[in-house]
């Protein structure tokens, strides 16, 4: 009778539900995981939805893509759509709220929408590839009694009944609590069985045929038929592969329900991983369909250019052979927006709305930026008991942003007005002269003081014995004095040498990026040592409050870091564009002017980062901040 509770309560996302979910706070690592998962999934999501479109509107729309197996693959296309517009977007959320300690809410939006888009998904989505399974086996080991077994109206009725199933499981689970019992239950090990034997039975026959190839007289239409029923069996069998590689660690997660030695429901780390390679999944499919299938690749790509591109743009630049090492030593941030309203030509309504929305929440949020990282500054250079080392190099981090919002943001508001005002010679050497190198100098600062501070967490937890003889107030100065050096230079020696982003930008930013991920990885594991040993031993208590303190100033740098990727992640893809000729992504306006926006909003969500963690700071700064904002009385 408990094996039939157990079994009721299986589905994809109910397994986290664990201590973090009944309200108490969450720990550092928790948060550090979800984190990096909602990271992954914010990132997935709109590719999922739009490559799985693609799939289905190029199999659409395309004669000669209308094969039995295509048609299949598009249906199984839609289900991952499907789970790209429900359950993603609803994972997002339900981690968001946890994130931000409401837990009830979360779990409402966890047990009315995620469970159930969830699990009709990957309902749908199994039985989808049984059929996708059985119409390869058709083709290849009951090749005569093909025609009348695939035929349109079979298909139909089979992909109409799996949705209706997936919905009416759906909807059931609010009706019965053993509505998962019958569905997961006999469903998933059948669907697995009959995959599986498939699989073994269409390999016996593929050897079978190539045999028959080399050793006998066989006429060369019936051999252009089996290499190209075997290549669609190919493209199944790396569908199946993804699958059972994503939904390996659900399996382990189902076993723990029936084995009680294993912990894994519990497991935030292990359920987090478990979702976002089932979430994955849905992204990895028409991933391979792209790679698969050259005539879908040739139709999608040009589509998906003009999707992301500007429309009215004729203008655009190739990375040739011989001109890549010109074009990477231009890379920078703002660099990127060469495009054809760049050239003098007229902006149309939409660049212009675009540009007009900008320039408000660039000036909008230019003032708050300054002032909120000048009042950090002020209250940690004027108030003893902020004055520690952590402390002290957030100011320094502070310092970067507001050079950011003193330089790189009036410049862009100065660049966008030009262009709404068609005044394009003029932007443009603005953003020459002055708004791609402040960026180009503040990105650089703003990564190497998040290094230093980085390394400063890393010393104080992991290495602490040579805490004080590293982490000094004079080896603080040299580093600081040392990277506001080598911002100025770049900024300086770029009018000198076209080449100086690609020996900043090209080793600077992969080196920081390796440091950091390691560096928190080593931390991770450090502060798991040190929670173990404070639950198992007799630490004195003085060890304890230290460990604590240096753990929330840990967790302020990590939500630091975490706004510093997430805003950088759109500059990520622009930075791949310049290599992959098919990603035309460096001439949309619209993707530029959004990667624009958020490097430098990310200046301003560091000094919040510092309100929201610091309490002691926000009781020094709040008033002075009133004092700045409001009117005096007397006057």
């Amino acid at each position: 009778m408990a094996m039939m509770r157990n079994m009721s309560q299986i589905n994809l996302n109910q397994f986290s539900k664990n201590v973090s979910d009944e309200g108490l706070q969450l720990d550092l690592t928790e948060e550090v995981v979800l984190i990096i998962q909602m990271i992954i999934i914010t990132t997935a999501c709109p590719f999922t939805i739009l490559l799985n479109i693609f799939v289905i509107t190029a199999v659409k729309k395309t004669p000669r893509l209308h094969s039995k197996p295509n048609i299949l693959l598009a249906c199984l296309a839609a289900t991952d759509a499907f789970i790209g517009l429900t359950a993603q977007p609803s994972s997002i959320l339900v981690e968001l709220f946890r994130l931000l300690d409401m837990s009830s809410l979360a779990k409402k939006i966890r047990h009315f929408f995620l469970n159930g888009a969830s699990l009709a998904g990957i309902t749908n989505s199994l039985l989808h590839l049984t059929l996708v399974t059985f119409e390869r086996l058709v083709a290849i080991k009951l090749t005569i009694h093909y025609p009348f077994l695939i035929t349109r109206k079979n298909i139909n009725a089979s992909v109409a009944t799996f949705w209706i199933i997936a919905f009416c499981t759906w909807a059931q689970r609010y009706m019965t609590p053993y509505v998962v019992l019958f569905t997961v239950g006999p469903l998933v090990p059948g669907c697995i069985i009959f995959i599986a034997m498939s699989y073994v039975i269409l390999y016996r026959e593929t050897l079978r045929h190539k045999k028959r190839i080399k050793t006998e007289q066989i006429a060369q239409q019936e051999v252009k038929h089996f290499l190209k029923e075997n290549k669609a069996l190919k493209t199944t069998v790396y569908v199946v592969g993804s699958l059972v590689l994503c939904f390996i660690p659900l399996s382990f997660l189902f076993i723990s329900l029936l084995v009680d030695s294993l912990s894994l429901k519990d497991s935030v780390y292990f359920v987090s991983f478990s979702r976002v390679l089932i979430m994955l999944n849905s992204l990895l499919n028409p991933l391979i369909y792209f790679w698969r299938d050259k005539e879908i690749r040739k139709l999608v790509l040009p589509f998906f250019s003009r999707c992301i591109t500007n429309k009215s743009g004729p203008v655009s630049y190739r990375l040739q052979p011989k001109a890549m090492m010109m074009n990477v030593s231009e890379i920078n941030s703002k660099q990127f927006s060469t495009n054809v309203s760049d050239e003098g030509l007229q902006l149309n309504l939409t660049e212009r709305v675009v540009l007009m929305i900008q320039i408000i929440i660039t000036t909008t949020t230019c003032p708050f930026t300054i002032l909120l990282n000048i009042l950090v500054i002020l209250a940690v250079k004027k108030t003893r008991r902020l004055q520690s080392k952590p402390n002290i190099m957030l100011a320094c981090l502070a310092a970067t942003d507001a050079f950011i919002a003193l330089t790189a943001q009036p410049s862009y508001v100065f660049f966008a007005t030009f262009q709404v005002l068609d005044m394009n010679s003029l932007a443009q050497a603005i953003r020459f002269h002055w708004h791609d190198r402040a960026i180009a100098a503040g990105g650089s600062n703003c990564l190497l003081h998040l290094m230093l501070v980085t390394f400063e967490r890393l010393v104080a937890i992991k290495f602490t014995i040579h805490y004080l003889s590293l982490i000094t107030e004079k080896n603080i100065k040299v580093s600081v004095a040392v990277f506001w050096i080598i911002a100025f230079f770049s900024w300086v020696l770029r009018y000198v040498t076209p080449y100086i982003e690609l020996f900043t930008l090209a080793l600077l930013v992969p080196g920081c990026i390796i440091f950091i991920s390691i560096s928190y990885v080593i931390l991770y594991r450090e502060t798991l040592h040190h929670k173990k040993r404070i639950k198992t031993e007799q630490i004195a208590q003085e060890e304890v409050q230290n460990f604590l303190r240096e753990n929330k100033a840990l967790k302020t740098t990590v939500y630091v870091v975490g706004s510093l990727f997430l805003c950088f992640i759109p500059s990520t893809f622009l930075l791949l564009s310049l290599l992959v000729d098919s990603l035309s992504l460096k001439d949309s306006v619209y993707f530029v002017s959004f990667c624009r926006l958020f490097i430098m909003l990310n200046s301003l969500l560091n000094p919040l980062i510092y309100f929201l963690r610091d309490k002691e700071m926000r009781k020094l700064v709040l008033p002075f901040f009133l004092r700045c904002i409001t009117v005096n009385p007397s006057n």
